[in-house]
This record gives structure tokens, C-alpha cells and sequence, in this order.
């Protein structure tokens, strides 16, 4: 009966959504690239299918993916999503041989994909099972991983007998389960769910420790590549970066850095980051701050007068911006949910965010060490800013734990892989 009802659900939302109207194109273009596809037992080459919910999902696989490949170049990758909003940012990832759209979970559509794809093995991100697609690799007796594993235990379906039972039949029908943590792995076992269990960490931090690796060098060298002059900044700024900023945030720290202008701000350069930046955005940041500029304005490569303060209005870079920062502000948290606080911390930086972060769960545990203020309104904001400005120890102290946490964490995309070569015959 669910599925069904998921069937009609999705064709309703086409006529108002233009995501769902992009699913269903996808799923066309879908079934055309797998009947396609060789057949593998022709070849004897082996192939891994890897899952994603969405773009988040899927870079904690690119580094197991990656790992994959270097060992074994010859494998065969088919990339799944079930969100528009992995497949369009993801559908050329260079190391697939496929990037797909993952049907509704009805038992013919579920087991005609299994039967195209042909896996040798399985790895899903984080949390998108679903109930035919395990039937049919268990028919198919194909290895499958769950990785960088959370649990919902406030959850509808948790919460109910029914629910529980059906969890652990779910989880049941899984090879391994790498959980993204020990609270994780605590939840897992406490829920009765059968499948082996192994704390793992967020395969992320392999990705977010090489990435910062790659942005190495002085300041003014890395503004550079980013199309900044090489006189931005001087030995005595305090750079604050604002990263996925929404309005709310950026009210905030522009309130505190205004109240700054007597006493610190010539120290302080900042750099916004909106998460949307669109022209009505970036345009009301720069009538809130005069004496910025955007960052295209020197990519564009004009004579710009060096302003105090940068605008971003593009997409892309913030990982790299980060590299400039002495201190972030990770936007998110007076709205939605706070957005990903593990690329500043991989770069030892202190942060501070709005108090939703229930979500969050690397925001909860950074916060919980001391790496991560919670601020409430711009005077929460001004009060860290001071502290990190005139306190450069606590500043040091509170970047080291940021530090410590991600890479404590680097070397499980490695061993997943291993593991997954494993299942398939292969060693690294």
C-alpha cells in the first residue's frame, strides 16, 4: 500500500515541484543508461553500486570511492541518488561509470534495477534503505555496507512496536553496519538491530584532512588563487569568515562588527559567505556594509580599491575560504539547523553558531569539547569577538580541539574500502 501512495504522492508534487519534475526525468534517462550498461559477467569485471540520499551523503562515499578505484582501477562505479539535488551536482562525477536515479522502492521496479546494475557489492550512505532494494540483493546474495550509520531514536517509526520490529528487519538484511560514531553504535545496539556493528567515524574527515592539506601555504599566497591581491591582508588582521550564511546570521555579526568600529575592528577583516548568493542577497549586504566589495569585483580583474571586508557572490569556494580564516561563524544555526561545522574545525579554527544544533551531531560534540560557541543575538556575538580577538590563547586553545576532533577521526574511508575489496575477493 506505501508504495502506491509514494507513486501518487510523487506525481502530484510534479505539478508544483520542480525537483520532483526533474526526478522523473531523471528516472526516464535512468532506465536508458542502465540496459546499457555491460554485462559484467561477459567481462568478469567486477562492480560496485554506491547510494547517496543526496549531495551530503555522498561525499562521505567520494573518499571510499576513491580508495576503491586506486586499488582496483579496473572496478566498474554506478552512482545512485534519490534526491534532484545529488544527481544534478553529482551526474558527471568523474569516477562513475553511471550516475542514476534510484526508483520508488516497489518490489518489480526495485528488482529490475538490481538485476541491470548487477553489483558485486553495495555501499549506502548514512541512512536511505529501503525494504525491496535489500530484498533483492539478499536474493542476489550481494554483499552490502551501511556507512557512516545514524539512528533516529526520537523518530515516529523508532517509537512504536511495530516500528522496531521493522527496523531491525530492515537492518537485518545488511553485510556490515559502519556506524559515524560510539553514541551511534550505543543507539544501534540498543535498538536489538542484528547486523555486525562496527564504530567507525564520518568518512568526511578523510576528505576534509586532504582538502585542507591542498590549501596549504601563507595567506596572501591562497587569496591569491582565489583572485584576492596579494596585499589583502596584513599580520595583524583577524579574519572572521561567516560560511553558509543566511539573514539572520548575518544581522548578527554585522551588528557586533559595527559595535567594533572604535575599539578592534581595524583588526578584523570579513568575509561573508552566503549560502544562497543570489543579487537581492549580496546587494543587501553590501547597503549594510559599505566599505566591501564583492568578490567577483577582483576576478573580474578591475582596479578595485583593497576594502575592509568581502562579499562572496558565487558558489564553490567556501572550503578554500576557510584556509583565510583566524575564526568562523557557521550560518544555519538561528534558522533551520546549523550546516556542516567539520570543514572550519579540519582547519583548527574556532566557531561559533546559532543554538539549533540538535541535528548536528559534529556541532553537538565540538560544542560539548569547547570548540564551538553557541550565540543568541548579536551580543553573543560581540562577546566572542572580543574573547577571540584580545584572548589569542583561548582563541589557539579552542582551534587545537576543533583540530583534534576531525583528523582523530581520518583513516576509516581506507578500512571501509578494505573491507569492501574484501567482500569482493580483492585485497588493497
Amino acid at each position: 500500500m506505501a508504495v502506491p501512495l509514494l507513486h501518487i504522492a510523487f506525481f502530484l508534487a510534479t505539478l508544483v515541484s520542480k525537483k520532483a519534475r526533474l526526478r522523473r526525468q531523471g528516472l526516464k534517462a535512468t532506465w536508458q543508461t542502465l540496459v546499457g550498461l555491460p554485462s559484467l559477467h561477459e567481462s568478469k569485471t567486477k562492480r560496485l553500486w554506491f547510494h547517496a540520499a543526496s549531495m551530503g551523503e555522498f561525499e562521505q562515499l567520494k573518499p571510499i570511492i576513491e580508495h576503491c578505484k586506486s586499488v582496483l582501477p579496473s572496478l566498474h562505479i554506478i552512482v545512485s541518488f534519490f534526491s534532484p539535488s545529488g544527481y544534478e551536482h553529482q551526474h558527471q562525477y568523474a569516477l562513475a561509470d553511471a550516475v542514476v536515479y534510484l526508483p520508488l522502492d516497489g518490489k518489480r521496479a526495485m528488482g529490475r534495477f538490481v538485476n541491470l546494475v548487477q553489483p558485486s557489492a553495495v555501499v549506502i550512505a548514512r541512512y536511505d534503505l529501503w525494504w525491496n532494494m535489500l530484498l533483492a540483493l539478499k536474493s542476489r546474495s550481494t554483499p552490502t555496507f551501511l556507512v557512516c550509520a545514524t539512528l533516529n531514536n526520537e523518530s515516529l517509526l523508532i517509537g512504536t512496536l511495530l516500528g522496531r520490529e521493522y527496523l531491525r528487519a530492515v537492518y537485518g538484511l545488511l553485510t556490515q553496519i559502519f556506524t559515524a560514531g560510539s553514541s551511534e553504535t550505543v543507539k544501534f545496539e540498543q535498538s536489538g538491530i542484528t547486523a555486525p556493528i562496527t564504530t567507525s567515524a564520518d568518512t568526511r574527515f578523510d576528505r576534509i584532512a586532504s582538502q585542507v592539506s591542498s590549501n596549504q601555504g601563507s595567506r596572501n599566497d591562497i587569496a591569491q588563487t582565489l583572485g584576492l591581491p596579494a596585499t589583502i591582508f596584513s599580520d595583524d588582521d583577524c579574519v572572521l569568515v561567516v560560511g553558509s550564511s543566511w539573514k539572520p546570521d548575518e544581522d548578527c555579526v554585522i551588528e557586533a562588527v559595527k559595535r567594533l568600529e572604535h575599539t578592534l575592528r581595524e583588526r578584523l577583516k570579513l568575509i561573508i559567505v552566503p549560502h544562497e548568493p543570489n543579487e537581492a542577497h549580496v546587494r543587501r549586504l553590501k547597503e549594510l556594509l559599505p566599505e566591501s566589495e564583492f568578490l567577483s569585483a577582483f576576478q573580474d580583474g578591475n582596479d578595485t580599491q583593497l576594502p575592509k571586508h568581502c562579499i562572496v557572490d558565487s558558489i564553490g569556494k567556501l572550503l578554500k575560504l576557510y584556509a583565510l580564516a583566524d575564526i568562523v561563524v557557521v550560518g544555519g544555526g538561528f534558522g533551520s539547523g546549523v550546516h556542516s561545522v567539520t570543514e572550519p574545525a579540519g582547519y583548527g579554527l574556532p566557531i561559533a553558531c546559532g543554538g539549533n544544533i540538535g541535528r548536528a551531531r559534529d556541532a553537538e560534540a565540538l560544542h560539548a569539547k569547547g570548540a564551538l560557541t553557541l550565540v543568541r543575538n548579536s551580543d553573543d556575538v560581540f562577546q566572542w569577538l572580543q574573547i577571540m580577538l584580545q584572548e589569542p590563547e583561548t582563541r589557539k586553545k579552542q582551534g587545537l580541539i576543533a583540530h583534534r576532533y576531525v583528523h582523530e577521526g581520518i583513516g576509516w574511508s581506507r578500512t571501509i574500502a578494505e573491507q569492501v575489496l574484501a567482500a569482493l575477493g580483492e585485497s588493497s
